[in-house]
């Protein structure tokens, strides 16, 4: 399959990911991912992939000492900014590339990243990512599952971030379990059009992925109220502990 992402992180979503949350809601989720994780003081942490460390940055404030990976070069430049004197390790490499990193008590994919490969691409991550981890180690997975993203699935969408105007148009793949997203971007009366492409596991998929990746468990959680999961969740937790 095509590697989109290859490309998709530069241009008008590069310009406006900085400005997708406020510090309010990064802090926020912050403290949610400590919960998630039931981190402990100064605990070591992989955000993977970071992005521009947003929440890198922030969990390294309280206290934790993490390293982010992302393959964007302009991101990898914007959280070494960003972080200052903190405590804080990025590397720019593709996030499957974790066989030389171990010791870690947690590690988190926020933020919908979980499906950009094909199957064994996604078995192969978390794979890397259970190696990289003390036994005992949990790994949180945010985004959408089958369930929670489907009985409000729309065709189309829109929204608009400053003076860009962001359209989405999004087809769901039965057979192969994808949701294809056209994004137009358009500022100043140009137009930048890219495509996505994310495998969207359903709750059972998930854990059987994780548990073939190496992982003892899995819990299922509410992403709006942390509780365990239901047919009412919009959006998911999935936490697995090695």
């Amino acid at each position: 399959m095509s590697e989109w992402f290859r490309s998709f992180f530069t241009g008008a979503w590069a310009d406006l990911q900085p400005v997708f949350f406020t510090a309010e809601e990064t802090e926020k989720r912050a403290a949610m991912i400590e919960r998630a994780l039931a981190l402990r003081p100064g605990s070591r942490v992989l955000d993977v992939p970071c992005g521009n460390g947003r929440l890198t940055v922030a969990l390294g404030r309280r206290g934790h000492t993490l390293t982010g990976i992302d393959f964007t070069p302009a991101f990898i430049a914007e959280a070494r900014a960003a972080a200052g004197d903190l405590p804080l390790t990025f590397l720019e490499r593709d996030m499957r590339r974790l066989d030389d990193l171990s010791g870690f008590d947690a590690a988190f994919n926020y933020w919908g990243s979980f499906g950009y490969f094909d199957d064994a691409g996604d078995e192969a991550f978390a794979a890397s990512v259970c190696k990289a981890l003390v036994p005992g180690g949990r790994f949180l997975v945010e985004g959408n599952l089958t369930e929670t993203l489907m009985p409000v699935f729309q065709p189309h969408g829109w929204s608009r971030v400053g003076e860009t105007t962001i359209l989405e148009d999004r087809r769901f793949d039965f057979a192969a379990s994808r949701i294809e997203v056209e994004w137009t971007f358009i500022r100043g009366g140009v137009e930048e059009k890219k495509h996505a492409s994310l495998r969207l596991y359903s709750a059972h998929e998930m854990a059987a992925l994780l548990g073939r990746a190496g992982f003892s468990s899995v819990r299922l959680l509410d992403f709006a109220t942390e509780a365990p999961l239901t047919t009412a969740a919009r959006r998911a937790l999935v936490v697995a502990t090695k």
